[in-house]
């Protein structure tokens, strides 16, 4: 006897093999979706990096400002007078808040600030830097005679993009 019947639904591997699938696609767009927020937030620091810097170049050059490394102690409180000096006249109260890095400990390490012959430099800890980026780090170091010690590119604290303002 011939059995006819046909099965209604899908196998268990047919299943299976639709959840491995599913689950491989959700993976690659986790990874994808990871990197573009990793960029996103490097653009955000490096434009945090230029306008800082433009709004330090008025109080630097006007004789206002010498100040050197950290932007803050990262408890509200400014370490070096970087944040008095951009507060509120060019930048917004809080404009560090949203910025990370994996990079660095705390948001408050995110930055450096470093006198550079005739100006300064600006030193940031990006998530994902590009090798220019990295070899520009090493050409304003040198530039700046900056030391390892100051901004260094190793251990818990490591800076990687760097923008000379004269």
């Amino acid at each position: 006897m011939v059995n006819n019947h046909k099965r209604a639904g899908f196998t268990i591997v047919e299943l299976i093999v639709v959840i491995v699938v599913i689950a491989i696609l959700a993976a690659i767009t986790l990874v994808a979706y990871s990197n573009v927020q990793k960029n996103a937030e490097d653009t955000k620091i490096r434009t945090t990096v230029d306008d800082v810097g433009k709004a330090l170049q008025v109080k630097y050059f006007d004789g206002q400002t010498s100040a050197e490394g950290y932007w803050s102690n990262g408890n509200g409180t400014t370490t070096f007078g970087v944040d008095q000096l951009v507060i509120p006249d060019f930048m917004p109260a809080g404009y560090r808040d949203d910025l990370s890095s994996t990079n660095v400990p705390s948001t408050s390490h995110i930055f450096r600030l470093y006198d550079c012959g005739s100006g300064f430099a600006l030193y940031a800890s990006l998530n994902k830097p590009s090798d220019e980026e990295k070899a520009n780090l090493d050409a304003v170091k040198i530039k700046c005679d900056t030391t390892d010690s100051q901004v260094p590119t190793t251990g818990t604290r490591k800076y990687n993009y760097a923008k000379a303002f004269r």
